[in-house]
């Protein structure tokens, strides 16, 4: 809770609480939570001396910190206050002191040191309603400006039957009060120093939430007011009868047209029961829609989101003409809010510039030449100094565009079915069986039965019996197993050995070779730092995600190879001919960097760019208000709902499903090509090549021995 201060305000006058005191503190605390958050403090400027009896009401109702001010001082103080501070003023004066500081809320409005989003205004009149202050004010409140008004609305004073009142003094008696004294006093308020609730303040038998009915100008009547111990205007008749006060308040609301404001009855106070609300909260409302009023935009190119230029370079005018998915989505904004759009286009975002100026579409803004600027904005400290950021829209996360993996030219592909320690054990078990088939033949053959075996049986050597063991795993037979019954038995486990593997050999080498196989795609910011300096990484200066690549520490090599460039240079076929090439990687958020890409690919054709899986850093899109917009939260809401009902992200999704995208995603089954059998033909030239060695050496060592033969003779 913050503290009271009394700042440059004149010395406090104990006195009675009021019937404006205890309405103004009610509507305060019946502010909805989001307001008194926003609002973080409470400023109180009255145009005469202050009424301890207010302070102490306000104070025991709002947990805000609460500052009193004189008037020189309020003016001082708004003056200093900036954009982005936010509070509540409550205004406490006569009818024309009011409307004099409608004109210093103008002001403040103009120059930036107000957010009318922000700021809401008490406005509490110590003279008694009026219909003609109310149209004054209606004619000169700052549009959308948050404004309460509050009035005494008391009772004409009933006289007691019989008797007579001096005229001079009812005359007086109904003059309106001064804001330093107050003559009519309510008959049941509790005693200066005794803080109460406005709640408690009921002299009604009935309670306080009892629901009952009750109008803007209805007062109650004096049988439920006990008589009041004080009389505060002297009277030489009998004293006049109590009667209860009763405060009207009133809610600015905008038609939305650029007209006049109207101050709709929004409910009331009074004694017996508290505040009554028509309907509650008391929150103001936009208008629902403008009535045909243009709304400026100020725009750039950017393909798949605003393309502002036509296929052959000519600038489109009309929202209608605009393609992109934000062209869309203001289409649909339009529609429901009834607006019409006048465009500006200009080449950049925008950026702050030494001498403190914007250029781009941030200039346009902040000198209030545009209302809305409808792209993709990246929120930043800098920018939101200078724009208020609407609602996000969408999410736009920082990837990177790379050349798309291309396929391999591997020779001995059919070999990578199983890795090498597969083949290795294929090998081993073919030899070690052979050996032991062999060794087995043997020891039965010569020392254990050898007059069992047929003098006719032909011995088989080592080498004979390893390649008998070796062509199982080929599917070649062979009847050189030997003619023991235990050397049949090992040939019989060897051959289910040879059978499985070469099932499983043939059964997935289908789906292995039906998969092209294609190099490593870059899909990370570590794949990128893993191919410096052959390809350079590529962002534009000054955005948001190159400031988080500079100033990461984990990226400091890609930031060390970094090279920048201007849009006019990254729309173009030239620079995505340097990423096809594999030189050139682009760093970009996804809607920027894929609606660029997208531009170039080819209907029907592979992809010729890549889109890293995973992403550098998570980003929102924004659109950007000019500051006091009156438009703002009427757009802001409409985008809240387009978001949350997914109509947005299906508008996007339908301009991001790219050609080459919608190609390789569904497809008929395709014959397949050279790449995936390619090792199948690498492995007969092989062959070839192996047995062309051969020949040749036959013959070297053929000629050889024939002349070593020859030299001999």
């Amino acid at each position: 809770m913050g503290g009271l201060r009394i700042v440059g305000g004149p010395e406090m006058i104990p006195d009675r609480p009021h019937p404006l005191w205890a309405a103004t503190a009610g509507v305060l605390a019946s502010l909805p939570e989001n307001v008194r958050l926003t609002s973080k403090a409470v400023n109180v400027c009255c145009a005469g001396n202050v009424d301890s009896s207010f302070l102490l009401r306000m104070w025991t109702s709002e947990a805000v910190p609460l500052s009193v001010w004189s008037e020189g001082e309020w003016r001082s103080f708004l003056a200093r206050s900036t954009y982005q501070d936010g509070a509540t003023h409550v205004i406490v004066g006569t009818r024309a002191w009011i409307l004099d500081v409608l004109l210093l809320i103008g002001e403040s409005i103009r120059n930036k040191s107000i957010n009318i989003q922000k700021t809401q205004w008490v406005a509490v009149s110590t003279e008694q309603a009026d219909g003609a202050f109310r149209r004054a004010l209606e004619n000169n409140l700052p549009e959308m400006t948050r404004f309460l008004l509050l009035q005494e609305n008391r009772p004409k004073t009933k006289r007691n039957p019989g008797k007579s009142t001096n005229s001079s003094v009812l005359s007086k008696a109904n003059e309106p009060s001064s804001f330093s004294s107050i003559s009519q006093m309510s008959s049941n308020s509790s005693k200066p120093n005794e803080p109460s609730s406005v709640s408690s303040m009921s002299s009604n038998p009935s309670k306080p939430n009892e629901p009952s009915s009750f109008s803007p100008i209805s007062p109650i009547s004096s049988k439920t007011s006990k008589p009041s111990s004080t009389t505060s205007i002297p009277t030489k008749e009998s004293p006049k009868t109590p009667t209860m006060s009763q405060v009207v308040i009133h809610l600015a609301e905008y038609p939305g047209d650029g007209g006049p404001a109207i101050l709709r009855w929004a409910g009331s106070w009074d004694d017996g029961r508290g505040v009554r609300l028509q309907d509650p909260p008391l929150q103001f409302k936009p208008p629902e829609h403008f009535h045909g009023r243009n709304m400026t935009l100020t725009t750039v190119h950017k393909p798949r989101v605003f393309e502002v230029e036509a296929p052959d370079g000519a600038l489109r005018t009309t929202l209608q003409e605009v393609d992109g998915y934000v062209a869309e989505v203001v289409r649909i904004l339009q529609k429901r809010l009834n607006f019409s759009a006048v465009l500006t286009t200009t080449n950049t975002f925008g950026s702050l510039q030494e001498n403190g100026s914007w250029n781009g579409m941030m200039s346009y803004l902040w000198e209030a030449e545009a209302d809305l600027s409808p792209l993709d904005f990246s929120p930043s400290w800098d920018r939101a100094q200078a724009v208020d950021f609407s609602e996000w829209f969408s999410t736009d996360d920082v990837i990177v565009i790379s050349k798309a993996p291309q396929p391999l030219v591997k020779p001995f592909l059919v070999f990578e079915v199983f890795t090498a320690w597969v083949w290795f054990a294929v090998v081993a078990s073919a030899v070690t069986s052979g050996l032991l088939l062999w060794g087995v033949d043997c020891l039965v053959k010569r020392a254990v039965a050898p007059k069992m075996i047929a003098k006719e049986t032909a011995s088989v050597s080592v080498g004979e019996m390893v390649a008998s063991a070796l062509k199982l795993f080929v599917l070649q037979g062979n009847q050189k197993w030997g003619s023991t019954l235990p050397g049949r038995a090992l040939a019989s486990c060897l051959f289910l050995v040879a059978i499985s593997v070469v099932a499983l050999y043939q059964g997935y080498i289908i789906a292995f070779l039906a998969v092209p196989r294609k190099a490593a795609p870059i899909n990370s910011a570590f794949d990128l730092m893993a191919r410096l300096p052959q390809v350079k990484p590529v962002v534009r200066k000054n955005t948001v995600y190159y400031h988080f690549v500079v100033n990461f520490e984990t990226f400091s090599p890609i930031a060390a190879n970094l090279e920048f460039h201007q849009d006019t240079f990254l729309n173009t076929w030239d620079f995505f001919q340097l990423i096809h090439k594999g030189k050139y990687a682009l760093i970009d958020t996804y809607s920027s960097g894929v609606g660029r890409a997208a531009s170039f690919e080819t209907q029907g054709k592979e992809c010729r760019f890549y889109v890293s899986k995973n992403v550098l850093k998570g980003d929102l899109d924004l659109m950007a208000h000019r500051q006091n917009s009156i438009f703002r939260e009427r757009v802001d809401r409409a985008l809240t709902q387009l978001r949350s009902f997914g109509i947005i992200e299906k508008v996007k999704n339908a301009f991001y499903s790219t050609s080459c995208e919608r190609e390789t995603g569904k497809r008929d089954p395709m014959a397949l090509g050279l790449t995936q059998v390619q090792g199948a033909f690498y492995l007969l030239l092989a062959g070839i090549g192996i047995s062309i060695c051969g020949i040749l050496t036959e013959f070297v060592v053929a000629f050889g021995n024939r002349g070593w033969n020859a030299s001999k003779k």
